[in-house]
């Protein structure tokens, strides 16, 4: 879940564009980072949210304040919002961990008022480019991060980046352009620091409970090399969104 202030977030604004006065909805807004990318583009549009994260919700709560109607909903199931009531849907991030991912594309389609404007994006997550550490070893956590979700997700889909064009384009939503967005760290902080936690903090969960391809020692080791690569200038990360636009049909 990228963290407020990440460039994601702005990217994604520009890319939806909003207009004055539109309704805008982020589905799965975690903690309300794009929101508020939105609002600091387009202060009179109106936004809501919804996420299946109480506690991600509840932070988007107190970044936005009343300027963002913000539900939690399990985005497996049809939103409760009628049919061509919005102008813009933004989603990123999301469709890795859903059963049906097309589902909500379609729902997404069903809530757009004719010719409104849907983006979906997706970091590709079996293509993270970290250096600094041994590279087989390295190969190994990205892969293993990658085909061993957390713990607690229910299903995740590591090349759900690649595979959202596609999923866009046999959509009830006409595709209208692609774009990629790429974040990068030469430091170790930041963005960066939260990713390298979240993938070695999942892996070393999975070590501790013997439901993983790693050891926590292969992870304290690869970890223990970021940090020594951070120190002597050679560390890198990167990783790639794919941002996908898209129209609803004019009646």
């Amino acid at each position: 879940m990228p963290l407020p202030g990440h460039s994601i977030h702005r990217a994604l604004a520009s890319s939806l564009a909003p207009r004055p006065g539109q309704c805008v909805l982020d589905l799965g807004c975690g903690t309300g980072g794009t929101l508020q990318a939105i609002a600091e583009r387009e202060p009179t549009a109106r936004l809501l949210g919804c996420d299946a994260d109480p506690q991600a919700v509840a932070a988007a709560r107190e970044l936005l304040g009343q300027t963002a109607d913000l539900t939690v909903h399990d985005l497996n199931k049809p939103t409760g919002h009628k049919p061509g009531e919005l102008d813009a849907v933004v989603c990123h991030d999301v469709l890795e961990f859903l059963e049906t991912p097309a589902a909500l594309i379609s729902e997404a389609a069903r809530l757009l008022r004719p010719g409104g404007t849907a983006v979906f994006s997706h970091t590709d997550y079996d293509a993270l480019i970290i250096h600094g550490a041994d590279r087989e070893l390295t190969r190994a956590v990205c892969h293993g991060w990658a085909e061993f979700p957390e713990e607690w997700m229910d299903f995740s889909d590591a090349w759900m980046g690649r595979k959202v064009a596609s999923l866009v384009r046999h959509s009830p939503l006409t595709v209208v352009g692609m774009d990629t967005h790429v974040t990068t760290a030469t430091e170790l902080t930041g963005f960066a620091r939260h990713r390298i936690d979240q993938i070695s903090g999942a892996l070393r969960t999975r070590a501790e409970n013997a439901t993983g391809p790693l050891s926590a020692a292969d992870i304290d080791r690869w970890v223990a090399s970021l940090q020594e690569s951070a120190r002597t200038g050679e560390f890198l990360y990167a990783e790639t969104a794919f941002l996908v636009r898209a129209t609803a049909a004019d009646q």
